[in-house]
C-alpha cells in the first residue's frame, strides 16, 4: 500500500506513514533531502508485519544514508519489523541516525524534540 507523507509542524519535519503491505516504494520514499536536512517520523503502527520483494536491495539503496537525512524516528509495534528494522539499521550504517518507538506520540515528541535544539542552534 503506498505510503502518506504529511509536513510536519516545521520546515525540516517530515512523517511519513506505511499502511498495510509495504513495497519497494514505501522503503524508498523521495524525502525532498535535497531541500535541505530533514528529521523524519516513520509511522509503521498499521504496516503489516511482512517485507516486499527486492528488500534487501532496497534497504541498500535507503535514503537515511543521504548527508541531509538528520535522525529518523521510527514508530513500530510489531517486534517482528522492529527485530529487521535494527539489523537493517546496523547493516546499513545508520543505526546512529534513528530511534525506535512503540507509539506514535512518544516518536513524535523525540523528534519534535531534535528539531526544535537543532532550530535553536542556528
Amino acid at each position: 500500500m503506498p505510503h502518506t507523507m504529511i509536513p510536519g509542524p516545521m520546515p525540516n519535519m517530515l512523517i511519513v506513514k506505511i499502511q498495510g503491505e509495504m513495497n519497494v516504494d514505501d522503503l524508498l520514499p523521495d524525502l525532498h533531502l535535497h531541500e535541505g536536512p530533514k528529521y523524519v517520523l516513520f509511522d509503521l503502527t498499521q504496516a503489516a508485519a511482512s517485507v516486499p520483494e527486492n528488500f534487501w536491495d532496497a534497504a541498500r539503496n535507503t535514503p537515511l544514508k543521504h548527508p541531509n537525512f538528520i535522525h529518523g524516528a521510527i514508530v513500530i509495534q510489531s517486534q517482528l519489523l522492529k527485530n529487521l528494522a535494527v539489523v537493517v539499521a546496523k547493516l546499513t550504517r545508520v543505526r546512529d541516525k534513528v530511534s525506535f518507538f512503540e507509539t506514535y506520540e512518544e516518536g513524535y515528541n523525540h523528534l519534535l524534540k531534535l528539531v526544535q535544539q537543532a532550530n535553536n542552534q542556528v
